[in-house]
């Protein structure tokens, strides 16, 4: 690698920390039990934001197999690992159809032969549930909760 590829590896790397990290965690976190769900306008400024987020990333990734150069980089390992809990919990088939551009990089990325040797493969959300974002707007983020387990909820799509 060159400067100029080693510092947009760290500026994606910033970027997904910054801009997508805490958004996605609001979604994310209740439904593994670890956070309580926010109020609904946290809850729609926090879809908002991952909205923005793949659209920044799909458009990137229109013309390109990862985020810097030809080949896999630490800001690709590092995005799939903020990606993971995510897709497999709450951001449904239905958001990552909108975002085709992201869904085919994860893709690429969940079969590397690295990744799949610690992942053991990722099982992703399928269809999303009102759950216990009952009355809020699912604006695009599809959720999948699962409104039947005690009170804290748990993701149905794990």
């Amino acid at each position: 690698s060159n400067p100029l590829e080693t510092a947009l590896v760290d500026s994606w790397i910033e970027v997904v920390a910054h801009d997508f990290e805490l958004p996605v965690a609001v979604l994310t976190l209740p439904a593994l039990g670890r956070a309580d769900a926010p109020d609904a306008k946290v809850s729609a400024e926090a879809q908002k934001d991952v909205r923005a987020f793949f659209g920044l990333v799909s458009k990137h990734l229109q013309t390109r197999t990862y985020l810097v150069g030809e080949s896999v980089t630490l800001a690709d390992l590092y995005l799939f690992a903020a990606l993971v809990e995510p897709f497999a919990t709450v951001l449904d088939r239905k958001l990552r159809d909108t975002f085709v551009n992201v869904t085919r990089w994860f893709s690429t990325i969940a079969s590397l032969p690295e990744v799949l040797a610690v992942t053991q493969g990722v099982t992703l959300c399928e269809e999303a549930s009102a759950g216990m974002w009952r009355g809020m707007v699912d604006k695009g983020v599809g959720l999948c909760w699962d409104d039947k387990k005690r009170s804290g909820y748990t993701a149905t799509c794990m």
